[in-house]
């Protein structure tokens, strides 16, 4: 059995990149202004539902307005009332959380036609989400303009023998699930630090040695839409509305969702072939460096490096 040793130390570095132009204007006035975003796509909201859109962060009786010409396909007036919209070619759009003012059937004329106002309820806010979660508004295409100046945190990374409740340290060997706690601040109208935690888009991981990069980069958390595996396979025991426990080794789009990193894997094979022998191994023996990479849709990243102290 050949083992790799780990230890620990933290590096985060803020990245920032261009902001990229977008195809609709906001559904609150001014239309052209940012609004604050204080919760993005797929972060976790029970062990059996995520997060499906945005919430735009405006004030009770805001006027909400379609983004889009269309048609109203469903009004729903209780205490989440909503207004679902279809434009031409397909796409749907729902606003939640308001008093509607409007019926279904109606035409829609994007920035003119009203379609309710935010309702007064506890933390009032619009719930705004496009193709049911199948579409993330804050990517290109989306909600314009949209800048994020703050990079998300990594609070902790850590070790689990795959699909159990046994945390690993010190040596690493065999099938393994990283756990990321971390997040990507709100964002306020000038796209700066709101406060409070939204999800991440996207998780990276990286192995290197020697100052090399090898083996298989593992990215499969970027939230594009909402994952169609299972909550538990996405976020481990332990997260709430505000800390997100990823299972970062897990693929939340596509079966199988359940992975691990087999650190054991053998050259040339998917993760599922161990090598028999340290010389078939992908990961070869000695101290490494695993990275881990949380981003957001803008680019800005946190880097967090666990190697040999």
């Amino acid at each position: 059995m050949f083992r790799k040793i780990i230890g620990i130390m933290v590096v985060l570095l803020p990245v920032l990149s261009p902001v990229p132009g977008a195809a609709y204007s906001w559904p609150v006035k001014p239309f052209d202004s940012q609004h604050p975003i204080f919760a993005t796509i797929g972060e976790y909201r029970t062990p059996t539902r995520v997060h499906a859109g945005v919430d735009i962060g405006e004030g009770a009786g805001a006027q909400v307005y379609s983004v889009t010409d269309g048609t109203v396909i469903n009004v729903n007036s209780n205490i989440n009332g909503s207004v679902r919209i279809r434009t031409d070619s397909g796409t749907e759009y729902e606003y939640v959380h308001i008093t509607p003012s409007i019926v279904i059937n109606s035409t829609v004329t994007v920035g003119v036609t009203v379609l309710g106002e935010i309702a007064d309820i506890d933390a009032p806010h619009l719930h705004f989400t496009e193709n049911k979660g199948g579409s993330n508004p804050l990517r290109d295409g989306g909600l314009t303009p949209y800048v994020d100046k703050s990079s998300p945190t990594i609070v902790s990374v850590d070790f689990w023998k795959q699909g159990t409740e046994e945390q690993l340290t010190g040596s690493l060997y065999g099938h393994i699930d990283l756990r990321v706690n971390t997040f990507d601040p709100r964002t306020s109208v000038t796209g700066d630090s709101a406060g409070g935690n939204c999800g991440i888009y996207k998780i990276t991981i990286e192995f290197w040695q020697g100052g090399n990069l090898i083996g298989d980069k593992i990215e499969y958390h970027i939230y594009n839409k909402i994952p169609p595996s299972p909550v538990s396979l996405v976020y481990a025991t332990g997260s709430t509305q505000s800390i997100f426990l990823y299972w970062a080794t897990n693929d939340p789009f596509n079966v199988p969702y359940d992975k691990y990193w087999n650190s054991n894997q053998r050259t040339g094979s998917d993760y599922t072939v161990n090598a028999l022998i340290p010389s078939q191994a992908l990961y070869p023996e000695g101290s490494m460096l695993i990275r881990v990479i949380a981003e957001d849709i803008r680019g800005n990243k946190a880097i967090h490096d666990i190697g040999q102290q």
